[in-house]
């Protein structure tokens, strides 16, 4: 997992992520994220929307890479 700060709602916010690259297959950008520090339940409770969601994908998709992809 990498850590980065981010923008969310116009105040900077610590997440943890991990970037797995795009899958071969369907051609998907996988990132994983969460606020750090926060229970799932909170997290729920902030009712990203699906704009925000992208949003941050998209800017931790332009950090880079955790691990090589897993092409054959």
């Amino acid at each position: 997992m990498t850590s980065a700060w981010i923008t969310f709602r116009g105040e900077e916010h610590e997440v943890e992520y991990t970037d797995s690259g795009y899958e071969p297959d369907t051609g998907a950008h996988v990132i994983e994220w969460g606020f750090k520090g926060l229970s799932p339940d909170e997290h729920e409770a902030l009712a990203i929307t699906n704009d925000e969601d992208q949003e941050i994908c998209e800017a931790l998709a332009a950090r880079g890479y955790d691990e090589e992809p897993w092409y054959d």
